[in-house]
């Protein structure tokens, strides 16, 4: 509490198949799409604002590029303000991230093939829920070479718990039909 930590998912990017990975202006817009899409996944339950903690979300857009600006003075902007239209304007993305320590290896792969979208929760019960809206949103973006990947210990934990129910409902009347029979 005393720090506003709170439970995070991740959503990975990997494209192997490009010599510039994620750092394609398509991958790029949707990637940007679906980090303002993510930041509006929040909904009232219970009196409580349950859903992403959207000033925490870190992703390309969301992030500060930290540059010399001239002698004595630095300079601060977002690192992706808007998609790139251009593999220029993605690659500098990707080489502006890479010269960033706190980005390189984190939110960007060394390599250029993959990034990484930080979402926080208000608590890890909605993961499966959130991960599920994520999921439907990837689903509709343009041909791309991308894959997505969703992973974090809260939806592990919630997705355990939810295919767990569905599983017994399935497997609970078989093994009594089976016992039946």
């Amino acid at each position: 509490k005393l720090f506003d930590l709170y439970d995070m998912i991740v959503v990975g990017v990997v494209d192997t198949s490009t010599k510039n990975g994620v750092f394609t202006p398509t991958t790029l817009q949707n990637i940007y799409g679906l980090t303002k899409y993510i930041k509006t996944l929040q909904w009232e339950e219970n009196g409580k604002t349950e859903g992403v903690v959207a000033i925490d979300v870190m992703a390309p857009s969301t992030v500060d590029n930290i540059e010399q600006a001239g002698l004595g003075s630095v300079s601060f902007d977002w690192l992706m303000p808007t998609p790139p239209q251009t593999d220029i304007e993605a690659l500098a993305i990707r080489d502006k991230a890479l010269n960033l320590p706190m980005l390189n290896g984190s939110l960007v792969s060394e390599d250029g093939k993959a990034l990484s979208i930080y979402v926080p929760l208000t608590s890890k019960n909605i993961s499966y829920e959130v991960a599920e809206k994520i999921r439907t949103k990837v689903a509709t973006f343009a041909k791309s070479t991308a894959d997505y990947h969703i992973t974090g210990l809260p939806v592990a934990q919630d997705q355990f718990g939810v295919e767990m129910f569905v599983q017994m409902a399935i497997s609970a009347p078989a093994a009594m039909l089976l016992i039946f029979i």
